[in-house]
Order: C-alpha cells, then structure tokens, then sequence
C-alpha cells in the first residue's frame, strides 16, 4: 500500500512540475505583433488595410475566404511605382465585426474606395474576392477602372443550403 502511495505522490509531482514549465513557458511568449499598415472607420466597421504609394490606376486587392490582406504582399512588392491596396475583408485578419452578407460587403467595399480616394480602381479578387469584385464592377460599372480575377469563385450557380452554412461557419481566428 506504501508503494502505490509513493507513486501517485511521484506522479502528482511530476504532473505539477509539468504544469509549471508548461505554464512558465506559455507565459514567457511574445504577444501577438502589432498589425502593419493602416485602420479606418467605414461607418461602423474597423477596416484594417495595407497601402503602398505610387501613381496611375489604384489597384485594390480582394483576399479570399479565408484569407488577409497579407496574401497579396509578394504581389503589391512586385507592382512598385503603382498605388495598391489590400484590405482585411470584415471578419478577417485584423477588420472587425464577423461575417457580412454580401450586398452588406459590396457597400463596404464602395465606402472604402471613397474614404480612400481610390477613384475608379483595377480590382483584384482572389477566390470570394472575384466574386465581391465582380458584382461590385456589376453594380458599379462607372467606378471601376479595370478587373482582375484569380481562381474566382463565380461560376453563376446559386448556393445550396450547405454551402450557406458552410459561409456562415468559416472564421479566420487570425486575431
């Protein structure tokens, strides 16, 4: 009885010093890095977005779902000289607010291009993004200057109930 006595006294001990270090250690890491690039307010919503200067034609760029504004930056690196923009759709990265429906991004979209002065911009829409770009060039024919889409998920069809459900269940938990 003695044995069994000194081996789970052994094992809570060893239980415990595992939960020091693991504690010790988790606690000693950095924080989260602070976000590069910009915020702004777009009515009620936080926008987090990554602005490089430059001339001629702004080019915005659309991430996917999921996806941040960051995928695009091997690309913005290779478009030096031209303005680009890309932006954190809400709900991702570091925009706030969850998810939106889609006439609900298509507004934030326009609003953005006004608060930043990007007048008849080239849109880039990767996956979601092509098709945000391209009902948005739909809606807004006159304020676009050009349209770029990668692997857009346009095909015309209407969504099922499923893939509903999948939309609304999809975070980035990139926060």
């Amino acid at each position: 009885m003695r044995r069994i006595g000194r081996i789970a006294l052994l094992v809570l001990a060893a239980l415990a010093l595992i939960v020091v270090v693991l504690n010790w250690t988790y606690g000693r890491l950095p924080s989260e890095p602070k976000p590069s690039g910009s915020f702004i307010r777009v009515g009620s919503l936080r926008i987090h977005y990554l602005e490089r200067p430059g001339s001629g034609t702004p080019i915005v760029l659309i991430h996917g779902l999921p996806g941040t504004a960051e995928d695009f930056n091997e690309v913005t690196a290779l478009l030096s000289g031209h303005r680009t923009i890309a932006f954190d759709r809400p709900g991702f990265g570091y925009s706030g607010d969850g998810y939106l429906k889609f006439d609900r991004q298509i507004a934030t979209l326009d609003s953005l291009l006004r608060a930043l002065h990007a007048s008849r911009p080239i849109l880039v829409g990767h996956s979601y993004g092509g098709t945000l770009a391209l009902a948005f060039a739909e809606r807004h024919p006159a304020e676009v200057g050009g349209l770029v889409l990668v692997d857009a998920a346009a095909a015309g069809q209407h969504l099922g109930s499923y893939d509903k459900l999948q939309a609304h269940l999809v975070r980035c938990n990139c926060r």
